[in-house]
């Protein structure tokens, strides 16, 4: 995977398994990792959250038929 600090801030581990699936398909629903991760969609919902903030991930589109996006 690439660099694990953007902005000297890290990503845990759930971020890392996040950003694993998405990248594996990026119009994966919260719910799907939810439950492929065995975590809360809140727990999923809070990590995602992180992972926009610290510019790692962006939601592109609608919340239906958008798709997410990994910066570099």
């Amino acid at each position: 995977m690439k660099k694990e600090k953007k902005n000297n801030v890290g990503v845990n581990d759930t971020q890392k398994q996040i950003l694993k699936l998405i990248k594996e398909n990026n119009i994966i629903t919260q719910k799907e990792i939810a439950n492929k991760l065995k975590i809360t969609k809140r727990t999923v919902e809070r990590n995602i959250n992180v992972l926009k903030k610290q510019g790692f991930l962006q939601r592109i589109g609608s919340d239906k038929t958008g798709y997410w996006k990994i910066n570099d």
